[in-house]
């Protein structure tokens, strides 16, 4: 790690500073609620509660003395498709000004040592689509496609619930799911 650059669990006390962060993440990111929610009161909530669950975990990068960056994540497992235990990576952001610095190498040294106390076997994260930047950080320390996420509003999912129940599926035979 770097000089000047230190990480650690995110205390009560730096949770004004994370909404910041957060806030500043959002508007750099361009797709909104997608990465967290505008609210700064909310937000404080929602952080405080990922730092407090078991399994969560908020990190704060600080550089020179002020937070520089932070990232967001938990432990998930293991669940009923898997006894596998992994770190899910939700968020990890440094303020514009002061990257390629190491701050981001130092928030996921951090992460993967908590990662191996914990026992998880991978680390898997999920950046926005368009995060360039961010896609290419985590490609150039291992990281590789695993999964595709899809996303639709609750209110497109039902009107195409609707649209979709009032009439025989087009082009499926049978039945499929869990109780066939």
């Amino acid at each position: 790690m770097r000089p000047g650059i230190t990480v650690r669990p995110a205390q009560p006390s730096d949770l004004d500073a994370l909404v910041d962060l957060c806030l500043e993440a959002r508007a750099e990111a361009g797709v909104g609620a997608q990465l967290c929610t505008d609210d700064p009161g909310r937000l404080r909530t929602q952080l405080s509660v990922l730092g407090g669950v078991e399994g969560g975990r908020v990190l704060v990068a600080v550089c020179d003395g002020a937070p520089a960056g932070l990232l967001l994540c938990r432990l998930v497992g293991p669940g009923p498709f898997t006894d596998a235990v992994v770190l899910g990576l939700e968020a990890v952001f440094v303020r514009r000004g002061l990257r390629r610095r190491g701050i981001g190498h130092a928030l996921l040294q951090a992460a993967a040592t908590w990662a191996e106390e914990s026992g998880a076997s991978d680390v898997y994260a999920a950046p926005l689509p368009g995060a360039r930047g961010v896609q290419r950080f985590l490609a150039r320390l291992g990281f590789a496609p695993a999964a595709a996420h899809r996303h639709v509003t609750t209110a497109a999912l039902r009107r195409r619930l609707t649209q979709d129940a009032g009439g025989p599926a087009v082009g499926r035979t049978g039945q499929r799911g869990l109780g066939t």
